[in-house]
């Protein structure tokens, strides 16, 4: 989570132009047979996944919200014109993301900016 939220925070920085942002970090009990629902972002097509859990299970989730410009045509903050734009920290952090079975999500906020958003396992047993 520290390496999600230092990378995030990072490209707020460097890209978003953002006046404020918000890391918000939540621990989600799931019971069996809820439906979860994680929106996707640019990085996976913009859709969303809807499964039953078969058994109940906890994640901790992060969210870093900010009001910046937003992701750019590319899906990356500040758009293609952004000469720092070329890296792959997101790409690392979600294969890193997907490598402990979690989920990483990048999309335009609800009212402008951006919203990164990870979830990942933290049941006892994957500690």
């Amino acid at each position: 989570m520290y390496r999600i939220v230092q990378e995030g925070l990072t490209n707020v920085h460097r890209h978003a132009k953002a006046r404020r942002v918000q890391v918000t970090l939540t621990l989600e009990q799931h019971r069996a047979g809820a439906k979860a629902v994680l929106r996707s972002g640019r990085m996976s097509g913009g859709q969303e996944s809807l499964a039953a859990r078969s058994e109940a299970s906890t994640t901790l989730a992060v969210s870093i919200e900010d009001d910046g410009v937003g992701p750019g045509p590319f899906g990356v903050a500040g758009g293609a014109g952004d000469d720092k734009s070329r890296g792959f920290g997101l790409i690392g952090l979600q294969e890193r993301v997907e490598l402990l079975g979690g989920q990483l999500a990048f999309a335009p906020g609800v009212t402008g900016g951006s919203v990164l958003r990870a979830v990942l396992p933290a049941d006892e047993r994957d500690a």
